[in-house]
């Protein structure tokens, strides 16, 4: 009777491990982790931080599941475009064409590993934790502790010591609170918050306001959970209450920081300038004056290859994300989202690509109840 039940019993041929897989899975793991460290870290675009941002999509690429047929048919037309619009602009050089057509690259990868995926983000969960840590230890030891002034002043403090200091290291911290967000893992939300803040970037900051809206609502009825909210949000604005011990010029300073809005549209007047040049094929690779980038995804795309490429690049992008998640249960993720993209030029890095790719992974409406048991 035994023996029968035995024999009856399903097997999933998935929970069969040998003793020679058991390493090689322990390999793999502390390799995706790492993986997910250095994912973190998106060294400015030289020569070597360029190459690392290629290596990592490439890997994602080669481990990724298989691509759909019309990802690939969009993805041809829009590098097929991107060339056209070098051209005309005339400029092809090697780095020039690869950049854009990594991008393109990163926004096909259908990453459906969820064990994979969950070391990713441990390893980002790391490295975020490490580079906070960093930051105040740098703050403490260059700075006046005493002075809000470090939020305007920051850039001068950290950029030797980190040389992939600055927004695109406040947007991966704005996307790690995320996932910490959706875990239930307010510690976590709160330390790389603190990194974000030290930033200097105000997308950490729009992106804490957004968590702390949705976690008030989510907690409604938790007493406790708004009351913790409170104090966090109080703690935050203490600096203001604490004004008459600050020198004006320091304050007046950070406050213009937060609510200044004229940068950035002066900056999209320029880019449109650009449009206007050529809206069809964009202008190739010219970069603008001062800002370097339009701090805006959908102007740089416009602007540098044309409207064509455009409309393939936000058919990968739909693809890519929209596709997959259930949108009611991911407004934070589309709100945060929308600020990388429309106020910094978020899906032009390829490691907030990756991350983003990872989080569709982890918690797309397919994988999300999967992932929690796994978790």
């Amino acid at each position: 009777m035994i023996n029968k039940l035995i024999v009856d019993r399903k097997i999933n041929p998935e929970q069969i491990k040998t003793s020679a897989q058991i390493p090689f899975q322990r390999i793999a793991n502390l390799f995706w982790v790492l993986f997910g460290i250095l994912l973190f870290m998106p060294i400015e675009l030289g020569v070597n931080g360029l190459f690392l941002a290629y290596f990592q999509i490439i890997l994602l690429f080669i481990f990724s599941k298989k691509i759909s047929k019309i990802k690939i048919i969009v993805y041809l037309g829009y590098c097929s475009l991107v060339l056209i619009s070098m051209m005309i602009g005339d400029d092809i050089r090697l780095t020039s064409l690869l950049n854009p057509i990594a991008i393109g690259l990163a926004l096909i990868i259908n990453i459906k590993d969820k064990n994979q995926s969950r070391m990713i983000k441990n390893g980002l969960y790391i490295s975020a934790a490490a580079n906070t840590f960093f930051l105040i230890y740098l703050f403490i030891i260059q700075q006046n502790i005493g002075s809000l002034y470090f939020l305007l002043t920051a850039r001068t403090w950290a950029l030797e010591a980190m040389p992939y200091f600055g927004n695109g290291l406040a947007m991966l911290f704005s996307l790690v609170m995320l996932f910490a967000f959706k875990e239930g893992r307010l510690k976590l939300v709160l330390l790389f918050f603190i990194g974000g803040l030290l930033t200097t970037s105000r997308v950490a900051l729009l992106a804490m306001v957004i968590i702390s809206i949705f976690y008030i609502i989510r907690s409604v009825k938790n007493i406790k959970a708004i009351a913790i909210v409170g104090l966090l949000s109080l703690s935050f604005f203490a600096p203001i209450l604490y004004s008459t011990l600050v020198p004006d010029n320091e304050l007046g300073g950070i406050t213009s920081r937060l609510a200044m809005v004229n940068d950035r549209l002066d900056l999209y007047t320029l880019a449109l300038s650009k449009v206007y040049e050529n809206p069809i094929l964009g202008v190739g690779s010219e970069k603008l004056e001062y800002f370097g980038h339009a701090h805006n995804s959908y102007l740089q795309m416009t602007y540098k290859y044309g409207g064509l490429a455009l409309i393939f690049w936000l058919m990968l992008i739909y693809l890519a994300y929209f596709k997959r998640l259930r949108f009611v249960k991911n407004i934070p993720f589309l709100l945060i989202f929308a600020i990388i993209s429309f106020a910094q030029i978020g899906l032009h890095n390829l490691n907030v690509l990756g991350v983003l790719a990872v989080y569709c992974c982890v918690f797309s409406e397919n994988n999300a109840v999967k992932f929690k048991k796994l978790s």
